[in-house]
C-alpha cells in the first residue's frame, strides 16, 4: 500500500513539473532567436525606416566565432563630422550579429537627425588572430533601408 501512494505522488509531482514547463516555456524560449532580431531599443522606429545590420562570422570550414568585432563606419555630411563615425556590434556565442539602428545612433552622437543611404555605411569584421577574408552581402542592391544581412568568413593569421 505505502509503495503505490509513492508512485502516485511521484506521478503527480511529475505531472505538475511538465504543466509547469509546458506553460513557463513560451515566456522563457523564442523560437529563431526572436529576443536577438526584435531589439526593443529600436521599438519606436519601424523597421523599413532603420538601417540594421545582420548575419554571421565563421571559418572557412563552417565553424560560427565568437566575439568578432563587427565595425560599422558611417560617412557623413562634411557639415557634422570630419571624419566617419564609427561603432562597434559583437558576435554571440553562436557567430551571430546584430547592429542596433545606424541612423539612430549617427543621430544620437551628431546630435542631429540625418537621412543618410544606406551606402554611406561600410561593414567589416575583425578579431585577433584571424584575418576577414570574405564579405557576403545577401541584401538587395537596391534596398536603402530595412534589414541588410552581411555573413563573414575569417581566416586564422
Amino acid at each position: 500500500m505505502c509503495g503505490v501512494r509513492f508512485v502516485k505522488r511521484r506521478l503527480f509531482v511529475q505531472a505538475g513539473i511538465a504543466a509547469l514547463a509546458v506553460l513557463a516555456a513560451p515566456r522563457l524560449v523564442r523560437a529563431n532567436g526572436d529576443d536577438f532580431f526584435n531589439n526593443p531599443l529600436d521599438a519606436k522606429i519601424p523597421l523599413d525606416q532603420q538601417i540594421v545590420f545582420v548575419g554571421t562570422a565563421k571559418d572557412p570550414a563552417g565553424n560560427y566565432l565568437d566575439n568578432v568585432s563587427i565595425n560599422i563606419s558611417v560617412n557623413v555630411p562634411p557639415g557634422y563630422s570630419l571624419e566617419p563615425i564609427t561603432f562597434n556590434a559583437y558576435t554571440n556565442v553562436i557567430g551571430r550579429y546584430r547592429t542596433l539602428d545606424v541612423l539612430s545612433v549617427v543621430s544620437s552622437m551628431i546630435g542631429a537627425d540625418l537621412d543618410l543611404p544606406a551606402k554611406s555605411v561600410e561593414i567589416s569584421a575583425k578579431k585577433p588572430g584571424y584575418v576577414m577574408s570574405r564579405r557576403m552581402n545577401r541584401s538587395r542592391t537596391s534596398q536603402n533601408r530595412g534589414l541588410f544581412e552581411v555573413n563573414f568568413v575569417l581566416e586564422k593569421a
